[in-house]
C-alpha cells in the first residue's frame, strides 16, 4: 500500500516478495534496492506501485511529489538525514511533467553532486516533449520512457539495479 509520511509528505512503498527472499539468483533485482520516484500524480504512483507489485519486484520505492522535496531527500536534510529510513537510491525516476517546472533543474543538480554520480536517472513523460527529452539526455538521463510503459520501466529499473549490484559484488570480491 502506498502511504504518505505525515511529517515529510513523502510517499513510501516497499514492494517485495513475501518472506523477503531475494530474487537475485533468478536474474532480477536484488533485495533492498531503492528507487526514488519524483512524481506528483497520486494516480500514476498507484498504477506504478501496482505494476511493481504485479511483477513481484523486490525494489523499494521512495517517492517525492515535487522537485524541492526530492532535493531535500537526496541531500539528506532534516528528517531525511536518517539514511536507514531514507537511503540514497540506486535509480531515480524523474517525471518531466512536474508542476513546479523543476525536473531539468533537479536533474542538473543531481549530476553536480559527487555522492550521486553513480545514480542512474530515467525520465518519464508524454510523447511530444522532444525538447525536454533532449535536454534531459544532455544533462545525463540515461533513458526516457513514456509514462504508460510500466513494464518497460520495471525492466529498465531492474536491469540497472542488477548491473549495479553485480558491479558492487565484483568490486567487493
Amino acid at each position: 500500500m502506498l502511504t504518505r509520511n505525515p511529517v515529510s509528505g513523502l510517499f513510501n512503498q516497499a514492494t517485495g516478495l513475501a518472506g523477503g527472499r531475494s530474487r537475485d539468483m533468478e536474474g532480477t533485482a536484488p533485495e533492498n534496492a531503492v528507487v526514488f520516484v519524483i512524481e506528483n500524480s497520486a494516480d500514476y504512483m498507484y498504477q506504478l506501485e501496482q505494476a511493481f507489485r504485479k511483477a513481484a519486484s523486490p525494489i523499494e520505492l521512495k517517492i517525492a511529489r515535487y522537485g524541492n522535496e526530492a532535493v531535500l531527500y537526496l541531500k539528506g536534510v532534516g528528517i531525511y538525514g536518517n539514511r536507514a529510513i531514507y537511503p540514497l537510491p540506486s535509480v531515480v525516476v524523474l517525471d518531466l511533467d512536474l508542476p513546479d517546472g523543476s525536473p531539468l533543474a533537479v536533474l542538473g543538480w543531481i549530476r553536480q553532486q559527487t555522492e550521486l554520480r553513480g545514480v542512474s536517472v530515467i525520465t518519464t513523460g508524454y510523447p511530444g516533449q522532444q525538447q525536454m527529452i533532449k535536454q534531459s539526455r544532455e544533462l545525463g538521463a540515461i533513458a526516457w520512457l513514456p509514462k504508460s510503459d510500466f513494464q518497460g520501466l520495471i525492466h529498465t529499473v531492474e536491469s540497472l539495479v542488477r548491473s549495479e549490484h553485480h558491479h558492487h559484488t565484483e568490486v567487493a570480491a
